[in-house]
């Protein structure tokens, strides 16, 4: 059995060695394992192996930071104008959404960079005057015309009542207003 060498203070990747942690006891022999603090703050118990051979160098977090970024093209995930991008998307393409009839079957497209991309998107639409500003979203300036550059406008709710087709337009359905073909 080799001399047991105390790794107290020692660094190995974001780890440092605190102290000893319980031994376990196999039959092939006694595992040294140690406390170690990680540099996010967080503790975790590795074994002497591990951390010489570079197996262990944090408590997770540093997989956990990779996947993140890995997986992470933009970052407004969770944000409304990203929400605004993909309920835009789905109106048009979808036909199980229920405002599909508006707009896809109407012809409605978007154009094909923010079709693909939705940074392009966000590019083009924080630009424009009013992005941001509560009480506003996304409008056709044409409401015939697709979601395009030059199209599209932070409009209020107020704005794009007025901006409807003219209602003698505009059909009933079962007691519904529904968009004209």
């Amino acid at each position: 059995m080799p001399a047991f060498i105390d790794l107290t203070g020692q660094r190995f990747g974001r780890l440092l060695v605190v102290d000893n942690a319980p031994k376990i006891i196999r039959k092939s022999g006694t595992v040294i394992r140690w406390n170690c603090k990680c540099e996010c703050g967080r503790t975790t118990i590795a074994t002497t192996q591990d951390l010489k051979r570079g197996h262990t160098q944090s408590c997770g977090c540093y997989q956990r930071q990779k996947t993140a970024e890995a997986t992470t093209k933009h970052g407004f995930r969770k944000e409304r104008i990203y929400h605004t991008w993909l309920d835009m998307k789905d109106r048009c393409r979808n036909p199980h959404n229920k405002r599909y009839y508006c707009y896809g079957e109407r012809g409605i497209s978007i154009c094909q960079e923010w079709l693909d991309c939705f940074e392009t998107f966000f590019e083009y639409v924080s630009k424009l005057p009013h992005y941001g500003e509560p009480g506003r979203s996304i409008d056709r300036i044409n409401n015939d015309g697709n979601y395009e550059p030059g199209n599209i406008r932070w409009a209020t709710a107020y704005e794009q009542v007025h901006n409807r087709r003219e209602k003698s337009r505009w059909n009933l359905k079962s007691g519904n207003i529904s968009c004209p073909k």
